[in-house]
C-alpha cells in the first residue's frame, strides 16, 4: 500500500466523476472505403480514474468502444461482451446500444446481464447486444471499480483498423506517475482535472492499422500500446518508490527472510539428502529433488500461501513457495545464485528502461557460476532448461549484499539469452532397403529429440504404457508412412531426469509399400517423404512483423538407401538443395542437403539449423527461402530405371 490510514487522513481527497456518453448522436459518418471493412473500430477508450477518499485508495476503470460491423465473423466476436470480475469490488455501470442498419437504436435491457460462475470459467458478468446486423454500429462502455493497481499497460492497437484509441489515467495531483508509448511515436499530454485536486494524462492514437497475426511472430511485442507506472507521492516522498532499487530490496525480503519454524521444517526435509559431485551435478540434483517432491499448485499461489513449513508439510506450493524453497535449498548447501525476475516475452515485453514492477511476473533462479538458469516452478523442465519465453529478453537480478550491520538484494537489469540451436535438436538417420521387386520398402529408423523438441513428450514418457507408448511411436511413423507395418522399436531415456540431458531416442523398424510408386517400366520412390511434411511458407502480402522464432534449433537427416542392383536412379541432382541466409556477417539460418551414390548405395545428409530469434520483416525473404528448403526437399522423387 501507498498510504497508511493516518496518511489518508492527512491528504486531499478526490471524487469519481461518473463516466457517461453522448445521449443523443447519430451514427458515424464513414467514408464508402470505410463502409467495405468487414470491421472497423471507430473508438477505443480506457479511462483509468485513481480516488483517494475517507474509505480508502480506490481506482476506477472505464472501457468503452464504437464498433462497425460489416461480417457475420465480426458481428460473432462482437455481440457478447464478457466482463471478468476477479479482483473487482463493483461494476458501476454499463450501457450498450446498436444503431441497426436500418436506422433503429436498440438499447442494453439491463434485466439482461447475467452472472457466470463455474468451475470452467471465473466469475464474471455476461451481456449480449441484441439487434445486430450487417452494416450496424454498436457501443457500450463498462466501469468498475477496483482495488488499487500502480502499474499496467494497455494495447491501443486490435485486429481491425481503428479510426481512434484513446487512453487516460486520471489521479490525484501528489500522485506522479510515468507513462511510455510503445511501437508508436504519441505524446502523452498532461492536463487539469475539473476537481483541480487531481491532473491527467492523457494519450490518443488515430488511424491505427489492424494488427498482423503472422507465421514465426511476435504479434505482441509489435502492438502499439501505453505502459504506466506509479513513481511517487510528492507529498510523502520518502515512502516506498517502485523502482528497481526497491524491487531488490523487497524481493529479496520476500524471498529469503524465513522464521525458525521454516528453519527447522527444511533442515528436516533436507537432513538425508546430500547431492554430491560437481557443482553442475548438485545443482541438478537438488532440482531434480524439489521437483520431484513438492507439487507445483496455482491454487496455492493463489491463495498466498508460501511458508516453508506449510510447503514441506503439504508437499505443493505456489511459485512463492517455490523460489523461496530453491533459494534456502541452495543456501543450505552454500551454492551461490541470484534470484531472477522477468516476463514471458510473448505475454509481455521486459523494458530495463521503465521500471515498472508490470514486467515483474515470473521467478528464475541463476547460478553465476555456471552461467546458468533453473525455472523453479516448472516440473518438466530440468537441467537448467527454462521455457523459451523466458529467454531472448531481459530480466530483473537480485545480487545478494552484505555487511555486518544489514543483509539485502542488490537489483541490476541483465539480458536473458537463448539457447543455442545445438541444444534444441531433431536427428533422424534411416536406412532403406528396397525390396528387388520395389514392392516396399524395409526402414530401420532412428530419431532423437533434445532440449525443447523433446518437451512434446521425454518428461512423462516413464508414466505411460507399453500401449500408450505404442501409439505415439506408430502416429510419429505413420505420419510419413500412412500404411508403415511396425516391427521392433523402442523408446529411450523416457522420464524428467532425461530433459536437456540426453536425447529422447525413439527407434523403429518398419515396411512401408507407400514410399514406391510405379510408372510404366519405371519406379518412383519418395525420398522427401523419409523425413515427413514441412511447414511451407507463402506470401499472400507484404510481411509485417518481424521474424521471431520461439528459439534456435537444428535439424540433422542421414538417410541411407539400398537400391536394387538392377536398377539406377535418373534424377540425382534433384536431391542437391541449397539455401542460407547471413545477417550481420554470420550464416544464422541454413538448409542444406547432399548426397553421394556408389555400389548402388544412396548417401543423403541433411543440416539446417536456425541461429538467430529474431531478424526485420525486410529480411522475412531470406527466413522464407530456408524454411520453403525443407518442404522442397520433402517433396523429392527419385526416378528408377533398369539398367
Amino acid at each position: 500500500m501507498v498510504f497508511s490510514n493516518g496518511g489518508l487522513a492527512s491528504i486531499p481527497f478526490n471524487e469519481f466523476e461518473p463516466y457517461t456518453w453522448e445521449e443523443e448522436r447519430e451514427r458515424t459518418t464513414l467514408t464508402e472505403e470505410q463502409r467495405a471493412l468487414p470491421e472497423l473500430i471507430l473508438y477505443s477508450g480506457q479511462h483509468l480514474h485513481y480516488v483517494m477518499g475517507d474509505q480508502g485508495a480506490f481506482q476506477y476503470i472505464t472501457t468503452h468502444y464504437k464498433i462497425y460491423l460489416n461480417s457475420e465473423e465480426a458481428i460473432q466476436r462482437n455481440n457478447r461482451i464478457e466482463i471478468g470480475m476477479e479482483n473487482l469490488i463493483d461494476i458501476v455501470d454499463i450501457r450498450a446500444r446498436t444503431f441497426t442498419s436500418d436506422g433503429r437504436i436498440l438499447e442494453l435491457d439491463q434485466e439482461s446481464v447475467r452472472e457466470i460462475n463455474d468451475e470452467d470459467v471465473h466469475f464474471s458478468r455476461l451481456f449480449a447486444i441484441e439487434g445486430i446486423d450487417i452494416g450496424s454500429e454498436i457501443e457500450f462502455f463498462f466501469t468498475v471499480k477496483s482495488a488499487l493497481t500502480l502499474f499496467g499497460s494497455h494495447g491501443l492497437q486490435f485486429l481491425a483498423p481503428c479510426l481512434k484509441s484513446e487512453f487516460t489515467l486520471t489521479a490525484p495531483f501528489y500522485m506522479r506517475f510515468d507513462l511510455k508509448p510503445y511501437n508508436a511515436d504519441l505524446k502523452v499530454d498532461t492536463l487539469s482535472a475539473p476537481d483541480s485536486i487531481s491532473h491527467k494524462f492523457r494519450l490518443i492514437a488515430t488511424d491505427l492499422p489492424e494488427l498482423r497475426i503472422e507465421p514465426f511472430s511476435n504479434p505482441l511485442a509489435q502492438l502499439i500500446s501505453v505502459h504506466y507506472r506509479f513513481v511517487e507521492t510528492i507529498l510523502f516522498p520518502d515512502l516506498f518508490k517502485f523502482n528497481w532499487d526497491e524491487a531488490g530490496r523487497h524481493f529479496y525480503k520476500l524471498v529469503y527472510e524465513k522464521s525458525g519454524r521454516e528453519r527447522r521444517a527444511l533442515r528436516r526435509f533436507l537432513r538425508s539428502f546430500n547431492p554430491e559431485g560437481s557443482l553442475e551435478d548438485k545443482v541438478s540434483k537438488i532440482e531434480h529433488y524439489l521437483k520431484d517432491n513438492i507439487t507445483f499448485d496455482m491454487r496455492v499461489q493463489a491463495m498466498g500461501i508460501n511458508e516453508l513449513d506449510w510447503v514441506l508439510e503439504n508437499k505443493t506450493a505456489g511459485s512463492g513457495g517455490m523460489i523461496r524453497l530453491f533459494a534456502a535449498t541452495l543456501d543450505h548447501f552454500g551454492i551461490r545464485h541470484e534470484i531472477v525476475i522477468s516476463s514471458d516475452r510473448f505475454e509481455h515485453q521486459f523494458d530495463p528502461y521503465f521500471e515498472t514492477w508490470h514486467s515483474l511476473r515470473e521467478y528464475l533462479i541463476y547460478l553465476p557460476e555456471l552461467e546458468k538458469f533453473i525455472a523453479p516452478d516448472y516440473f518438466a523442465f530440468r537441467n537448467f532448461l527454462i521455457p523459451y519465453g523466458y529467454t531472448h529478453t531481459y530480466g530483473l537480478f537480485i545480487r545478494r549484499f552484505k555487511t555486518p550491520a544489514k543483509e539485502t538484494g542488490i537489483a541490476y537489469t541483465n539480458w536473458i539469452p537463448p539457447f543455442e540451436y545445438r541444444t534444441s535438436k531433431d536427428i533422424l538417420h534411416i536406412e532403406v532397403q528396397l525390396e528387388e521387386n520395389l514392392s516396399k520398402a524395409i526402414v530401420k529408423e532412428k530419431r532423437s529429440f533434445s532440449g525443447y523438441n523433446s518437451l512434446w513428450i521425454q518428461p512423462f514418457a516413464d508414466l505411460l504404457s507399453e500401449s500408450e507408448l505404442f501409439e505415439i511411436v506408430e502416429e510419429l511413423t505413420q505420419s510419413t508412412a500412412v500404411d508403415a507395418e511396425i516391427g521392433e522399436w523402442e523408446v529411450l531415456n523416457k522420464g524428467v531426469k532425461w530433459v536437456n540431458w540426453e536425447p529422447l531416442q525413439i527407434n523403429v523398424n518398419y515396411s512401408s509399400a507407400s514410399y514406391i510408386q510405379r510408372a510404366g517400366n519405371n519406379y518412383l520412390f519418395k525420398l522427401g517423404n523419409l523425413i515427413g511434411q514441412q511447414l511451407e511458407l507463402y506470401v499472400e502480402r507484404e510481411r509485417h512483423l518481424p521474424v521471431e522464432n520461439d528459439f534456435l534449433r537444428g535439424y540433422e537427416r542421414k538417410i541411407t538407401v539400398h537400391i536394387p542392383e538392377n536398377m539406377q536412379i535418373a534424377n540425382l541432382e534433384d536431391i542437391a538443395i541449397k539455401e542460407y541466409f547471413d545477417y550481420l556477417g554470420e550464416r544464422v539460418f541454413s538448409f542444406e542437403s547432399s548426397y553421394s551414390f556408389q555400389d548402388n548405395v544412396l548417401e543423403v545428409s541433411i543440416y539446417e539449423y536456425y541461429n538467430t530469434i529474431e531478424i526485420g520483416p525486410e529480411d522475412f525473404e531470406g527466413f522464407r527461402k530456408v524454411i520453403n528448403a525443407a518442404a522442397d526437399f520433402n517433396k523429392v522423387t527419385l526416378l528408377l530405371r533398369n539398367n
